[in-house]
């Protein structure tokens, strides 16, 4: 009876099919791809790493970036190697973030797809900004058209050591 019980214990633990200890870790660093001000038109590419931490290969079945709404986001060309990362190896993923043409602030998230059963999807956050080409602290002074040059300079002079700053962003790098 001690048998019978043993050998019901050993085939019920190898019914799964898989390699016991055989374990599926990824990690993407960094967690967020922070693209700064970008001048209307330019480009700025930053990289994702996706490491195998595990004790098996992982597959990486499809990259895609989501809720772009501006779609100033591109992803690069998926590497061959996201499809069978075998433990302790990481392959990396480019992102390109294009200046919209109307200033503000864009975001999104890039999607991992992978075999990891704690983990089916990954998202990475993806933050971008289109920048003015107003200078910081610059100050403006509205409604001088019908001065002269020389009699504009001295009333925005002096109007600018007595008015905040207005339209001022930030800058762009």
């Amino acid at each position: 009876m001690k048998r019978l019980i043993v050998f019901a214990l050993l085939a019920a633990g190898c019914r799964s099919g898989s390699v016991r200890g055989a374990r599926l870790s990824i990690n993407v660093t960094p967690p967020v791809l922070d693209f700064g001000n970008v001048r209307p038109g330019a480009s700025s590419k930053l990289v994702v790493t996706i490491s195998n931490d595990g004790q098996a290969a992982l597959h990486v079945s499809k990259a895609s970036i989501v809720h772009d709404v501006r779609s100033t986001f591109q992803l690069g060309a998926f590497p061959d190697a996201l499809q069978d990362l075998r433990p302790s190896q990481s392959a990396t993923l480019s992102v390109t973030y294009v200046g919209a043409g109307s200033e503000g602030a864009d975001g999104a998230s890039l999607i991992l797809e992978t075999d990891v059963d704690s983990a089916r999807q990954v998202a990475v956050s993806l933050v971008g900004g289109r920048c003015s080409r107003v200078r910081p602290n610059r100050r403006t002074v509205p409604g001088l058209a019908f001065l002269s040059s020389p009699m504009k300079q001295i009333v925005a002079a002096a109007a600018r050591s007595a008015m905040p700053a207005t339209g001022a962003s930030k800058e762009c790098a």
